[in-house]
């Protein structure tokens, strides 16, 4: 029996090293999730933008206020029909990309050169988070660029975005902690076609996966940028999962930056085989153990049973003490007769 706790506590040690679950192993944690915003009342929630004059020059220089923030980095660009047709309205060759600093709080300021839309006005400027789906605009008058009828917006999507996750090939001991549910890379596959007949410049993909639509594991990245009219652009980028690695994972690919955001979703389920064919080879041993204990158990409740009951009292001689004669002493009732045998 010892022998064979021993070898459960080892298989069991084993099981947890490989997996990366031991002492010593380093957990990776979970990205959090963006913080909910709890509105307050006579106030409006939300990231917006707040520019510092409303009415520029051609080329003049200006600071953007980000209110409210969640996102890291953001784009900026000058937009003309009040960008009802996404990304196609808007100076996208001029834009600029900025850091967001003091994130989910009011006040990071970026210094933002405005350059005219190709198209007429009303115009716009529009900040877009790079890594997250957050969008602002603020209108502003530009002193001798032209204005003219708004344009209906393009009905659709401009692009079309594709996603698929596998299990990523590496060596034997990264295999094997994978199928006992340690850590385990995946290569994502993502495409992007572009449905217009225009050249998209600032298309960014943002991706995620986690257990749930609240919970991100691992996110990653990927700008395509210039894409031209019917092409199509693919990326991959390696995910990896943090132990333990079981059960449905929710992937989801998020394309901004052209039009109307674009996303693509994926579950896959991940099953341990390994992992659940040592588990029962455990259960197996604890059960056996557990088995010959309650043998040893019982056979010992039966022997004392045994040795505290009485001898049994039926009459009957033989079963009791007998009598051996000693020699030369008389034996009793010697002088009488046999008993005599039936006649049949």
């Amino acid at each position: 029996m010892i022998r064979t706790v021993v070898r459960v506590a080892v298989l069991a040690a084993v099981i947890a090293l490989l997996a990366g679950l031991g002492p010593g192993a380093s957990a990776q944690e979970p990205a959090s999730a963006d913080a909910p915003r709890t509105p307050t009342a006579g106030q409006v929630s939300g990231e917006s933008i707040t520019l510092e004059t409303n009415v520029v020059q051609p080329g003049q220089r200006i600071l953007i206020t980000f209110n409210d923030w969640q996102a890291r980095t953001a784009s900026i660009v000058v937009c003309a029909n009040l960008a009802k047709r996404g990304s196609a309205d808007c100076n996208q060759v001029q834009g600029q990309g900025v850091t967001i600093s003091g994130l989910g709080k009011t006040g990071p300021v970026a210094s933002f050169v405005v350059n005219p839309p190709a198209g007429t006005c009303p115009c716009l400027i529009k900040a877009t988070g790079l890594d997250s789906d957050e969008s602002a605009v603020a209108p502003i008058e530009i002193i001798g660029h032209p204005t003219g009828p708004i344009v209906d917006p393009f009905t659709g999507d401009l692009i079309a975005v594709t996603m698929e996750p596998e299990r990523a090939a590496v060596g034997l001991l990264a295999a094997l902690r994978s199928e006992l549910g340690g850590p385990t890379e995946y290569d994502v596959t993502v495409t992007v076609e572009n449905l217009t007949t225009e050249t998209l410049l600032a298309v960014d993909i943002f991706g995620s996966v986690g257990r749930s639509a609240t919970e991100d594991l691992d996110i990653f990245e990927m700008v395509p940028g210039e894409l031209g009219p019917g092409l199509t652009w693919t990326g991959e980028a390696r995910v990896t999962l943090p132990s333990p690695v079981y059960g449905d994972y929710r992937w989801e690919v998020v394309a901004s930056g052209a039009g109307p955001v674009v996303r693509a979703e994926e579950t896959i389920r991940v099953v341990p085989w390994l992992l659940l064919l040592l588990i029962l080879v455990l259960v197996g041993d604890l059960t056996m153990i557990l088995v010959r204990y309650l043998q040893r158990r019982r056979r010992r409740a039966d022997d004392q049973l045994l040795a505290d009951a009485d001898p049994p009292d039926d009459g009957d001689w033989a079963d009791e003490e007998q009598w051996v004669p000693v020699p030369g002493a008389s034996v009793p009732h010697a002088d009488l007769p046999p008993p005599p045998v039936p006649v049949r």
